[in-house]
């Protein structure tokens, strides 16, 4: 029989929010159809992509996200997420639940996630982690130092903006009026836009500050993806030939997204 290698107890809004946010789930897209989580007595989180990924993730939910977090073995599992956020959907009404992660003791990776309410209770089998190994890496939590982008020599890139994910929704707006899919981004003294499209061209700026270098990007649809999942303030930092990386938080959560440029 399994074992409980971690538990948790939170408000199920607040996981699905959290899950979803980190996988991407919005209106018109399928979430990320896996997640690797890493559970550790301060933290969980999610520092697992496909290699070679354009569009990459790396969020932490403190421990302070939880009413409760307890550990018993430090322990990793790989979640289907669409059946976890469906499973999160059904307890929503509840007002508090259990999350225990399940596994054989002293097992690397967990076997299955409980879910139980005061009256319900599910249990979700959890991905064998083995079947995907080779086409996934842990590349990006060496890439962060605390808040700051690191290129891949660790040093810090030189472009840092801070915005709102409406102002980012502006320049998402003009472009699809535009009915284009390249998304444009410039970080001068102040960032700003020019598309231009068959029938429509738009440009501007958007409210924030520029710090550093100025370089110009092109992004594919992953940027609107990001822009329509965030909210509040949002850190943006790149540089010449570099990703862009996005940060936002939410109180006990640190959301981070990482976009390679179009050619």
């Amino acid at each position: 029989m399994a074992d409980d290698l971690a538990v948790l107890q939170c408000e199920p809004d607040t996981l699905r929010q959290a899950i979803g946010t980190a996988a991407l789930a919005v209106e018109g897209h399928d979430p990320r159809t896996k997640m690797f989580i890493r559970i550790r007595p301060e933290y969980i989180d999610t520092p697992a992509n496909a290699v070679d990924a354009p569009l990459g993730s790396f969020c932490t939910f403190d421990a302070s996200l939880f009413e409760e977090l307890t550990v018993f073995e430090p322990t990793a599992a790989l979640l289907p997420v669409g059946p976890a956020l469906d499973w999160l959907t059904y307890f929503a009404d509840d007002e508090s639940l259990t999350v225990s992660v399940l596994g054989e003791a002293g097992a690397e990776y967990a076997s299955a996630v409980q879910f139980a309410s005061e009256r319900r209770t599910a249990t979700l089998d959890c991905i064998d982690p083995t079947t995907v190994l080779d086409a996934v890496e842990i590349a990006l939590p060496d890439r962060f130092d605390d808040g700051q982008f690191l290129d891949e020599d660790r040093q810090p890139v030189p472009t840092t903006a801070e915005t709102s994910a409406a102002e980012l929704e502006r320049l998402v707006a003009a472009t699809d009026r535009c009915q284009v899919d390249s998304y444009p981004l410039s970080f001068t003294e102040e960032l700003g836009f020019e598309v231009g499209g068959e029938h429509s061209t738009a440009s501007g700026t958007l409210a924030g500050t520029v710090e550093g270098s100025a370089v110009s990007h092109q992004f594919g649809p992953g940027l609107a993806r990001i822009v329509q999942a965030i909210e509040g303030q949002v850190t943006l930092q790149t540089g010449p030939d570099q990703p862009l990386a996005v940060r936002c938080t939410d109180p006990g959560v640190t959301y981070r997204y990482v976009l390679t440029p179009e050619e």
